[in-house]
């Protein structure tokens, strides 16, 4: 009792570091490059920079499960679906953070379309939920967010996004943030790419990330990343093609935050 009671005032306490409508990063094969990946291409897009929607070429669904400072109450598990159509890219998604006596869940419908080979739009509205213990009622509000995806030149592209430019708020004292971030991702050669990002949240210093992706062989992947801010945190991961199967994992190390392990698997139809 005293362990839950300790954990449901630490939440509450550190609200504005772990949840009131906070854009959570999902997606392990993201997270093996410290979560940069606003200017990459993926179902993971739908978490990062709904631009990046437009370069999915095939039906995809994910799964995706973390849990950190390995314990129970910050678990993590989120669903992405996007659907590749001649009208541009729709997606679903939604992540649920937390516990019984703490949790955070966001529905969010996105859409994304490209304009030839350099240019990708997307934008996404979101259904937001955030319950604090039994009593505390439960409270829930609309966010919005959108970004772009411009190519520079071949194989470098530069990706911005901007999370809830609605400025939504939970109640007159607490604020949803507002989180801007841009960045560029490279493909060096046929084997490593390198991403770079630098995140600006309202009511958090400035992030900056960056990450290698190595390929191996074709269909196995290494992937080592590292985020600055108010502290360090160092980022590992692997990744895996078995014909329409992916599978993603990834582990976070943090001084504060503790380590959080990651897993992904995705279903190209």
């Amino acid at each position: 009792m005293k362990k839950t009671l300790f954990i449901l005032l630490f939440f509450i306490a550190n609200i504005h570091l772990f949840a009131g409508g906070i854009n959570l990063p999902m997606g392990a094969k993201q997270a093996g490059v410290g979560n940069a990946a606003v200017a990459t291409c993926d179902v993971w897009s739908v978490y990062h920079n709904q631009a990046g929607l437009a370069g999915v070429e095939q039906t995809t669904a994910s799964i995706f499960v973390s849990q950190g400072n390995l314990l129970s109450q910050s678990n993590q598990a989120a669903l992405a679906y996007a659907i590749p159509t001649k009208l541009g890219t729709f997606a679903f998604s939604f992540n649920r953070f937390g516990y019984k006596l703490y949790n955070e869940n966001k529905a969010g419908f996105a859409y994304a379309r490209k304009f030839g080979d350099g240019l990708r739009i997307g934008a996404q509205a979101n259904v937001n939920s955030l319950a604090i213990g039994e009593n505390y009622g439960k409270k829930i509000f609309l966010t919005f967010e959108a970004g772009l995806q411009f190519k520079l030149m071949n194989n470098l592209w530069l990706g911005t996004h901007i999370y809830n430019f609605s400025r939504a708020s939970i109640n007159t004292i607490e604020k949803v943030p507002v989180i801007v971030r841009f960045g560029l991702y490279y493909k060096i050669n046929s084997a490593v790419d390198v991403t770079v990002e630098y995140e600006k949240n309202w009511i958090q210093k400035p992030l900056f990330k960056g990450g290698v992706e190595y390929r191996l062989v074709k269909d196995f992947a290494l992937r080592t990343g590292i985020n600055a801010g108010s502290n360090v945190s160092t980022f590992f991961g692997a990744g895996y093609v078995i014909k329409q199967f992916s599978i993603d994992a990834a582990c976070a190390f943090d001084a504060k935050l503790g380590t959080t392990p990651q897993i992904n698997l995705n279903y190209k139809f």
